[in-house]
């Protein structure tokens, strides 16, 4: 299949051997088993907490397809943190996750005809030089177990499909998405 939009290319960063680093940016040793996530306070507070990106969906149905210019939603989020009242009920989907957001997509339809969440909430749990990302709106989706990442950058990829009356058209959707420290805005 096709995709017409440009292919993402991304430098992967290469981190200390022997060490994990956590989303709040505390280092943590491989057999330490310490994956909790971060309650955004003290010294580390707003490391990785803003949320940029967008997503292409993509689809090949009958000799039908997206729209260029059609195809793309833009998110944009913040970092929960345990403060937020939503943010047990959001871990609960992913306890692995390392760092959870809640963002706001834009718009509500794409390519004509597929409906997008407007707000959605989505998981990162990270690993020495990929990213998994997850879906967190009604239960813990994995979507791109290792999307590239190179500390602030990921991209990833997944399938998804939507009803269009009585066909399932399956999607090809590509994610891109730069979490920022809150002061690098």
């Amino acid at each position: 299949m096709k995709f017409p939009f440009p292919a993402l290319a991304l430098v992967a960063a290469c981190l200390p051997e022997g060490h994990l680093y956590r989303t709040d940016g505390f280092r943590i040793d491989r057999d330490s088993g310490d994956d909790t996530p971060s309650d955004d306070t003290g010294e580390n507070a707003g490391v990785l907490s803003i949320w940029q990106g967008e997503r292409v969906f993509a689809y090949d149905y009958g000799g039908y397809g997206c729209v260029w210019g059609t195809d793309t939603v833009t998110e944009e989020g913040t970092r929960l943190t345990r403060s937020d009242p939503e943010f047990d009920r959001i871990q609960g989907r992913c306890p692995k996750c390392q760092a959870l957001y809640k963002i706001t997509v834009s718009p509500d339809q794409v390519c004509g005809w597929i409906a997008v969440s407007t707000c959605a909430f989505r998981g990162l749990v990270f690993g020495e030089d990929s990213v998994a990302v997850w879906r967190l709106d009604i239960k813990g989706d994995l979507l791109d177990p290792k999307a590239t990442w190179d500390g602030h950058h990921a991209t990833y990829r997944y399938e998804d499909s939507a009803w269009f009356g009585d066909n399932e058209v399956p999607l090809d959707i590509c994610g891109s998405v730069t979490v920022l420290d809150r002061d690098a805005r």
